[in-house]
């Protein structure tokens, strides 16, 4: 394979001004004597970017217009400079022909054409062709080494399997965390707070008839009068307990707790009567309890924004509903799921890197985050993969659909969130060559 050598900006923009005009008259040449040399049709170098810009849509988007407005206008302004430099730059340079670089559709039909002839010059052409597609493959397996992760990117169910492990141990790590501050908290002297429970009083007595049928209300209603949090009075109904000393912020806690306990996690309607129980309890003991309290308490809440609270958090580490080893997300569409679906929007995606880039919990999460990144670019590089081979048996990349994962992951802001700028500017550039590359006139087979 052929490797090109680095110019300054300065002199490649001499070198392809003096090189072009020389190739028109090469080109002109060969038409007449039907006898041209692949070797003066070649244009090589520099360096450029440009983000793919090719929906009609644009005005419609909300996410980071300006980075948006800035593709746009770099796109009106393709150069054949600018477009030798995105080949020219990746990490294994791509060559492109004369007709590549200025996208003139006499040129490229002229080369294509020439490619199909038993000539030296379109045996020439072919290989290249061949050798062009054969690096747009290997450039991504290079963008994969820079993710710095040893792994397969093509198995989904391990990248799913890291992933997991490293989300569900930080929520250990953070739960005994939480324990901690808790038991803290109860030797405490606002532990012993009284506290009058009228919020949880007005929801079992609002869901009387309901209590019939839920064991989780009939426990807490149960409980909180076995230890004296409630009483009854003479119309049945339950109401705060005034007068014993076992209405305390240590107990209510402790009621919480074991309501938590309770909930049948698998089962929908558990889990809500188990929210509403807490939320009562929560706002009966708001600002009780002293700063110790206060601090538990707010690490249990930044606990519950960080993995019951976002949406995809939930789908990628819970079980299914009436199924407790059945996962909502299997570990093989883990990858699927956190970067590429359309609910993994931009804000979901940026809080799923912040959890596992997190360095109080040690490298596993980065380590995973960065199998994410790998797994994404063995994601694009199959996505785009027509079913069509070469001659070599590397199979030819689809520009319609590489422009489309790119533009996906431009409107939405994950291409830069998602990688780090040299990798997201190199699928840029990757992206930009294979514009160059396979981009045809239409009566061109």
């Amino acid at each position: 394979m052929s490797k090109s050598k680095k110019l300054s900006s300065s002199g490649l923009k001499t070198f392809t001004r003096s090189f072009l005009q020389c190739g028109d008259q090469l080109h002109t040449l060969a038409i007449k004597n039907n006898n041209d040399t692949l070797d003066d049709a070649i244009v090589i170098d520099d360096q450029s970017r440009l983000t793919e810009r090719q929906s009609t849509q644009d005005e419609k988007l909300t996410r980071q217009p300006s980075m948006l407005k800035i593709a746009e206008n770099k796109r009106k302004k393709e150069t054949p400079e600018s477009r030798i430099a995105a080949a020219s730059n990746l990490p294994l340079p791509i060559n492109l022909t004369k007709g590549q670089a200025t996208q003139d559709e006499e040129l490229l039909r002229f080369e294509s054409n020439t490619s199909k002839t038993d000539t030296e010059s379109g045996s020439k052409l072919r290989e290249n062709f061949a050798e062009q597609n054969l690096l747009l493959h290997h450039n991504f397996d290079r963008l994969i080494d820079k993710t710095g992760v040893k792994i397969d990117a093509e198995n989904l169910a391990d990248i799913g399997f890291e992933v997991d492990k490293a989300l569900t141990n930080r929520m250990k790590v953070d739960r005994r965390s939480i324990r901690k501050l808790y038991r803290k908290a109860r030797r405490s002297p606002g532990g012993k707070e009284k506290v009058e429970t009228k919020s949880l009083a007005k929801l079992l007595n609002k869901k009387k008839v309901e209590k019939k049928f839920s064991n989780l209300l009939q426990y807490a209603e149960n409980k909180a009068l076995e230890v004296g949090i409630l009483q009854k009075n003479a119309n049945n109904k339950v109401i705060p307990h005034r007068d014993n000393k076992m209405n305390t912020v240590n107990n209510i806690e402790e009621l919480r707790k074991g309501i938590n306990i309770e909930i049948d996690k698998t089962d929908k309607k558990s889990k809500l009567i188990g929210a509403m129980l807490k939320r009562a309890i929560d706002k009966d003991t708001r600002g009780t309890g002293g700063k110790l309290y206060a601090i538990a308490r707010s690490a249990r809440t930044k606990f519950s924004k960080n993995y019951h609270n976002v949406a995809l958090v939930k789908k990628l580490v819970n079980m299914k509903h009436n199924a407790r080893d059945d996962r909502i997300t299997p570990l093989d569409q883990i990858l699927d799921q956190a970067i590429f679906a359309t609910s993994a929007d931009y804000a979901s995606v940026r809080h799923i890197k912040k959890l596992l880039n997190d360095k109080r919990y040690g490298n596993e999460g980065k380590l995973a985050w960065g199998e994410l990144q790998a797994g994404a670019i063995a994601h694009i590089k199959n996505t785009i993969l027509n079913t069509q081979s070469n001659k070599d048996g590397y199979q030819i990349v689809s520009l319609h659909k590489f422009n489309k994962i790119m533009l996906d992951l431009e409107k939405t802001g994950k291409l830069e969130l998602v990688f780090d700028k040299d990798i997201a500017n190199n699928l840029r550039n990757l992206n930009r060559a294979a514009r160059s590359i396979l981009n045809m006139p239409p009566d061109v087979g």
